[in-house]
Order: C-alpha cells, then sequence, then structure tokens
C-alpha cells in the first residue's frame, strides 16, 4: 500500500468527520489499482452482512464469499473477468471482526492480497471513528426494529472480541434485538484482564436500567484501581443507594493475571462459570455462596 493513499485518505477525515466513507476508501485504494470498495457491517444478530453502500445488496454470512471472509477471517475471492476478481476481506477495528470490505483488484496475488488485508483494517479504523460522530454504521447495522431497552444495552457494550498475545475475549447477546437486562463488560489493562457480566431483575427498561447502573458503577471502580472484591462492593452499594424497593442484579466479576492464569472472581447470585478444555465442561467454578447485589 502507498503511504499516499493512506495520506489522502486520512486528510479527508482531518477536514470533514462526516466525510463519505465512500470517498474515503477510494482515496485509500487509488494506489493499489483496487476499485469499488464497499463495507459490510455484521447486523447485530451477525447472521447478515449489510452495506453501507447505496445500491449494494446485502450478504448473508451463511453460504457466502462475504460471510466466509467474516466467519474465517481470511480473504475470500470470486468471479474472474477481464482479469478482475472481487476480493472479501475482513474489517478488523483492533482485533475485532466487524464485516467484510469488498473491493475489485487485478488477479490477486500474495501482495495485493495482504494491501486489500490492511485496507480491511484501515476501513475498521474508519467506521469505529465515523461510529462516534454519525448514527449511520449503527442504523445500517440494525437489520430490523429494535427495543429501547436492547438499544440502551448495546451502547453499554464493549466490542464483542479481542485479542492479546496471552488471551482472547468474546461475547455475545441474544435476543440480539430484544434483549433487556443482561450485559458484559471488560477491559485490558496490561497483563490483567477485568470481566464482568451482570443480570438485572425482570424483563423490560427497568432491567436495563439497573445492569446499566452495575456497569457504570464497576467501571467506576475497575478504573479507580478497585481490586475485585472492592468493584463487587461498589455495585452493590450503588443499587442500594439508589433503589428502595427489592430490585436487584446478579452477576460476576472477575480479573485473569494473564501472565500467571491465576484468576480472581466473587459472584452475586448469578450462575457459576463453567471451565472448557477442547470445546469440553471439564468443571464448574465453586466460590462462598454470595446473594445478589442490592439483594436484602
Amino acid at each position: 500500500m502507498s503511504e499516499s493513499g493512506y495520506r489522502d485518505a486520512l486528510c479527508l477525515l482531518c477536514q470533514d468527520a462526516g466525510a463519505d466513507l465512500q470517498r474515503v476508501l477510494a482515496a485509500a485504494c487509488e494506489p493499489v489499482l483496487a476499485r469499488d470498495p464497499v463495507v459490510y457491517l455484521a447486523d447485530f444478530a451477525r447472521q447478515v452482512l449489510v452495506p453501507l453502500a447505496a445500491g449494494a445488496a446485502e450478504q448473508k454470512v451463511a453460504g457466502t464469499m462475504a460471510g466466509r471472509a467474516f466467519t474465517t477471517g481470511r480473504p475470500a475471492v470470486n468471479g474472474d473477468q477481464d482479469g478482475l476478481v472481487r476480493v472479501w476481506v475482513p474489517v478488523v477495528e483492533q482485533t475485532t471482526r466487524t464485516g467484510v470490505l469488498a473491493v475489485t483488484v487485478p488477479r490477486p496475488g500474495p501482495q495485493i492480497l495482504a494491501q486489500a488485508e490492511l485496507l480491511g483494517v484501515f476501513a475498521g479504523l474508519v467506521v469505529a471513528a465515523a461510529a462516534r460522530v454519525s448514527d449511520v454504521p449503527y442504523l445500517r447495522r440494525r437489520g430490523r426494529a429494535m427495543s429501547l431497552p436492547a438499544g440502551m444495552q448495546w451502547d453499554l457494550l464493549p466490542p464483542l472480541s479481542a485479542r492479546t498475545a496471552d488471551a482472547l475475549i468474546a461475547g455475545a447477546l441474544e435476543p440480539a434485538y430484544d434483549i433487556a437486562g443482561d450485559a458484559f463488560d471488560y477491559a485490558l489493562n496490561g497483563t490483567d484482564l477485568h470481566l464482568a457480566i451482570f443480570d438485572g431483575l425482570g424483563h423490560g427498561l427497568g432491567s436495563t436500567l439497573q445492569t446499566g447502573l452495575a456497569i457504570g458503577a464497576y467501571r467506576h471502580a475497575r478504573r479507580d484501581g478497585a481490586p475485585v472484591a472492592g468493584m463487587h462492593a461498589a455495585v452493590d452499594a450503588a443499587l442500594a443507594g439508589h433503589y428502595e424497593d427489592v430490585s436487584f442484579a446478579t452477576g460476576i466479576i472477575a480479573r485473569l493475571a494473564t501472565g500467571t492464569g491465576r484468576l480472581e472472581w466473587s459472584c452475586a447470585g448469578h450462575p457459576r462459570p463453567l471451565l472448557l478444555r477442547g470445546r469440553k465442561v471439564v468443571a464448574e467454578l465453586s466460590c462462598d455462596s454470595v446473594l445478589p447485589v442490592r439483594a436484602r
């Protein structure tokens, strides 16, 4: 990839926070003779890849070349017309696969495919930046009507996956368009991997509000450097200070030292974690029984 392509694309972004994504990608593609770039983002259920460009057709995750690139994380190539092929590469935000990028290139050798993959990484960063100031990526991903609690829950979440040299994190929520009360959070801080799961009482908007408060209190305590027990107590205190009824949330708070593999965790009335090896459950983690946060 020529440096000039990225420079021109970044200049467009610096001049206009709402710059047309197609113009930005076209500028980045020009030095490698790639053309017709289209970004497809996975919908919230991760069943369909939805194009950001007007006029492009959706691609199902199952049974398509686009879906193959998305699920495997490797380039997929189809067609050969007049020496040109359509290449699908993953769109990656840091280490999280969020969709695919399709570009038309000359018959691709290893160098062209490597350049196309870098374009996918660049597209992921551009989309992530655009999502901070525009509703367009969100609206395109939202394949159908979403309940208010579900929309609020999705706004709470970190990326659905992340990778380090020592750990792989992945999460999902179902039903994607009508969830309420279920959420997770994590943070990679040096060699420590922090993670938490919460489930607010009930299934409506009230449940989502409880979980939002729990996530906020957890993040605040985590960023203040609290130990696992301190984070647990902070969430409990936040819910107790706001709710005067029987509202409560269950949850798990944990910290994994990736260098040593030591896991510290607390459980507040939640189903206990399962330890898997080779995709088989080999144990259920145990700890002292603790009531849900704010259960009195």
